[in-house]
């Protein structure tokens, strides 16, 4: 009994040392790779209405259509198509 304890306690510390030499190897491996720099991309800023919206109803009427496209009863492709782009 008192040595099938002692050979499942040989058996832990030998599995417990390969667990520290792995640890240990990580860690090296770690610290000799080198932080690649990250890029941030900037936000875009969302885009106000198209300067052909000139009248207060015709605003009102761009702000609903976009309210409608952010809860999802309007697609972008029928805003954008109410509301084309303009190309410089």
């Amino acid at each position: 009994m008192q040595k099938a304890i002692q050979n499942a306690l040989a058996q832990q510390k030998t599995e417990n040392q390969a667990l520290v030499k792995k640890v240990t190897e990580l860690q090296s491996q770690m610290a000799q790779q080198v932080s690649t720099p990250q890029t941030v991309e900037p936000v875009r800023q969302p885009k106000g209405p198209p300067s052909s919206l000139k009248t207060e109803e015709g605003l009102k009427n761009y702000y609903v259509s976009e309210y409608l496209k952010e809860i999802g009863l309007l697609s972008k492709e029928d805003l954008d198509s109410d509301y084309p782009v303009k190309p410089f």
